[in-house]
């Protein structure tokens, strides 16, 4: 395996007569010059002549692998790397490719063919990620003794500082640190949804001031689709879902952009939607249903939630209960 580095020494061994990328080319006797990235003095005029090297390049011309790693990194920042901006959040992707070894070496046409296919998966990554403010940071390279090209990508990008339900983002931050921990591990259909249910109902408790006993009956049921609820302000979920998607292991940060989205959809649809009868109608439990499916053109497996209300009237009896 090999691992990209800073490096202040890489070693070309290419055979070329080109002029554009002269630290990267060797003779015709193929000796082997050193190539150094601190020689370079105009290095966005260095990736794009030697972009070009490699898309013209013959068989015969010849890279090894720790200047092929440097070098198809540097291509993939110079294409599509941004780092001027500001962000809230971070996240690690992988995007995998091949290319051809032979005695420790790689071809300059070998490694067009192979930007090319990384290339096109970078863009379709970026596409299909529907991060608000989204940029990549940094592209880290790894070729492996066997050609496995192992594309590293950082990205950035904004959750906005929107809330559905608590009224402040310091009261917000108490609650989930309270009751969500970094240290643990929360799967999406299993304990990230009993956790889930269970504070979702702390906060939708209904005490009042009367020495009545209240029971509710159920008086409707409102589902809310992965699909059909986008935060348009942006959130952390498969594109901006105000529902859970996309993650197998849940951060602990989306765990609370998930409780304080639930707790506004159910409350948000009884404000929307009062019964005029029943002015006291309020949430009695929740419900979150464990679905995945492909979503074109991303084409993996997407794990995602549904969530269904339960509504209910109130009503208050003087029996103390407990009769049977």
């Amino acid at each position: 395996m090999v691992t990209l580095l800073v490096v202040a020494t890489l070693f070309v061994a290419v055979v070329s007569c080109k002029k554009e990328t002269p630290e990267a080319t060797l003779n015709n006797n193929e000796e082997k010059v050193a190539f150094s990235p601190e020689n370079i003095t105009d290095m966005n005029a260095y990736l794009k002549g030697f972009k070009r090297q490699m898309q013209e390049s013959k068989d015969g011309e010849t890279m090894s692998l720790e200047a092929a790693a440097w070098h198809l990194s540097s291509l993939a920042n110079y294409d599509f790397a941004n780092a001027n901006v500001s962000y809230t959040d971070i996240r690690f992707d992988t995007v995998y490719g091949h290319v051809n070894v032979v005695d420790g070496k790689v071809s300059l046409s070998d490694m067009n063919i192979a930007y090319a296919s990384i290339s096109s998966d970078i863009a379709s990554l970026e596409q299909n990620l529907g991060l608000d403010n989204q940029h990549f940071r940094f592209i880290g390279t790894d070729i492996m003794d066997d050609g496995t090209v192992v594309m590293a990508i950082t990205s950035t990008y904004t959750i906005l500082d929107h809330l559905w339900y608590f009224d402040n983002l310091f009261y917000t931050d108490t609650v989930c640190y309270y009751y969500f921990s970094d240290d643990s591990t929360y799967v999406w259909n299993s304990n990230a949804v009993s956790e889930l249910i269970r504070v979702l109902s702390i906060y939708e408790s209904h005490p009042t001031m009367t020495s009545s006993r209240i029971y509710y009956t159920i008086s409707r049921s409102h589902t809310f689709y992965f699909t059909e609820n986008i935060d348009q302000y942006g959130s952390p979920n498969f594109v901006d879902s105000r529902l859970l998607g996309g993650y197998g292991i849940v951060p602990s940060d989306v765990m609370c952009y998930c409780l304080d989205s639930y707790l506004g959809l159910g409350s948000d649809y009884l404000a929307a939607n009062p019964d005029p009868n029943y002015p006291d109608e309020a949430i009695v439990s929740w419900q979150i249903i464990c679905e995945s499916d492909v979503f074109p053109p991303y084409n993996p497996m997407v794990p995602y939630h549904n969530l269904i209300v339960n509504y209910g009237h109130p009503h208050s009896s003087q029996n103390p209960g407990g009769d049977f």
